[in-house]
């Protein structure tokens, strides 16, 4: 991070007001918003949330060596220390927004914004490695995808990029809006529409009115990637005053995927992209990686710049991670999170890779689904009922409903374990761990796979 900015010019960004101790010429050249993180040098910037209000570690921050603090309340009875600047303005979260949007219109970057049910993070991190082909990029660090991590991520942007690539995450009307609002892109991704978050967006109509916030923030000589093959999708055609750069199986796709495994072949305006698919990904990648084509493909990066992106780029952790264990077993790893679309686009890429092994699904819960839970874990169940594998194993509260759904169905083709929590299969599991077999691990992060991956990593406790 380098600003290079004055207190002076940030009071005017965010309508605040020297309160101590700065000299309204010097220069702050980065922030923090935690105090565990903060070097000496930084400025600390008070974030006041629903569980932890930074304004309680104004003193931490002092001591770490801040440069200065900006907050919007001053604890009862808190005075700075000698020499200690400090900023106040109305709103410190509403003044991170505003220091960000005003930074990235300061260097003039090349934006583009990603949201979608499943895929966002995947996409913005083989768009971002096709950038960086290109010329000098930044993305999202991890997950960087709210009103808090975005902002953040723009601050980081030096003079030198030319493309910043953002995720724009959602759990209500209004987020990405307020997200686009702050970076005001020049194309948009949607990379599909599916049963996520349900418990606050209450219908999969309400997914698709959100996540469109983000093309109607587009100017109309942007661009608008979407999914053609989503029935969700398609008819935003019709509505959209920018140039649309479609991508999918489908013939009315302006970038179409020709072919799926072994390798990935794509065709866009008489050029053909072709390149090779990682791991067990198979359709999913395919998807991902045409989808971040084609918006590079919009912002006018070359063929050749593309596919060294796709081929450099390495999956971000947690989401189809590819892991081989000390018994010579594969560990597919996707649980980062899970909604019913990306359970079985999982479930899917893993029982067509892997060829030749034995395959086990570890499915857990998938929450956020609210009234809809029910249903979507049963129809999960019918789904794993048709699946080839070699076993199953469930745990969860929700994922009952999928047990007793796959119960019901008659006889298996295939060994199926349920419990309430993974101790109750793990034994079991254990004897299952060997070369020639693999494993697809997912679960929403709520379950926290990690925690189990990482014990059966281990050797068994005696």
């Amino acid at each position: 991070m380098k600003l290079d900015l004055s207190w002076n010019l940030l009071c005017r960004i965010v309508a605040g007001r020297l309160l101590s101790g700065a000299d309204g010429g010097a220069l702050l050249e980065s922030i923090s918003i935690d105090t565990r993180t903060l070097s000496a040098g930084q400025i600390f910037w008070a974030l006041k949330g629903k569980k932890l209000d930074g304004h309680r570690y104004l003193d931490h921050a002092v001591g770490r060596g801040a440069a200065g603090l900006v907050v919007q309340d001053l604890p009862q009875g808190w005075a700075p220390p000698e020499g200690a600047a400090v900023l106040q303005t109305p709103d410190t979260l509403a003044a991170l927004q505003r220091l960000a949007a005003w930074h990235i219109r300061r260097n003039g970057v090349r934006s583009v914004g990603i949201t979608g049910s499943n895929g966002k993070t995947t996409t913005k991190e083989m768009l971002r490695a096709i950038c960086a082909a290109q010329a000098p990029s930044v993305a999202c660090a991890a997950s960087y995808n709210n009103e808090i991590g975005l902002p953040l991520t723009a601050l980081e942007i030096l003079p030198e990029h030319r493309y910043a690539v953002f995720e724009m995450g959602a759990s209500k009307r209004g987020d990405i809006s307020l997200l686009a609002g702050i970076v005001k892109p020049e194309g948009g991704v949607i990379t599909n529409i599916a049963p996520a978050h349900l418990e606050y967006f209450g219908s999969l109509e309400n997914v698709v009115k959100t996540k469109r916030e983000l093309f109607e923030a587009l100017p109309p000589e942007g661009f608008a990637v979407f999914n053609e093959d989503d029935p969700c999708l398609r008819p935003l055609r019709k509505t959209l005053r920018q140039r649309v750069v479609s991508f999918g199986f489908s013939e009315a796709a302006e970038l179409r995927i020709e072919a799926c495994g072994p390798r990935l072949v794509m065709e866009i305006s008489g050029q053909i992209l072709e390149t090779e698919i990682l791991g067990a990904a198979g359709k999913t990648f395919c998807l991902n990686a045409a989808a971040a084509a084609a918006a590079a493909w919009a912002l006018g990066i070359s063929k050749e710049a593309i596919l060294a992106g796709l081929k450099t780029y390495q999956p971000p952790p947690l989401r189809m991670e590819v892991r081989r264990h000390p018994s010579g077993a594969f560990f597919l790893c996707d649980y980062y999170n899970a909604n019913p679309a990306s359970v079985r686009t999982a479930l899917e890429a893993f029982s067509g890779g892997f060829h030749g092994l034995q395959k086990f699904a570890i499915l857990g819960d998938m929450k956020e689904l609210g009234s809809f839970s029910r249903p979507y874990h049963a129809e999960l169940g019918r789904i794993l009922a048709s699946m080839p594998l070699a076993g199953a194993f469930l745990c969860g509260e929700e994922m009952k409903a999928a047990w007793e759904k796959i119960t019901s169905l008659g006889p298996l083709p295939f060994p199926l374990r349920y419990a309430p929590s993974p101790s109750g299969w793990e034994a079991e599991l254990r004897g299952e761990m060997k070369e020639g077999s693999a494993f697809l691990f997912k679960a929403s992060r709520a379950m926290e796979f990690e925690k189990v991956v990482e014990k059966l990593w281990s050797p068994p406790a005696v």
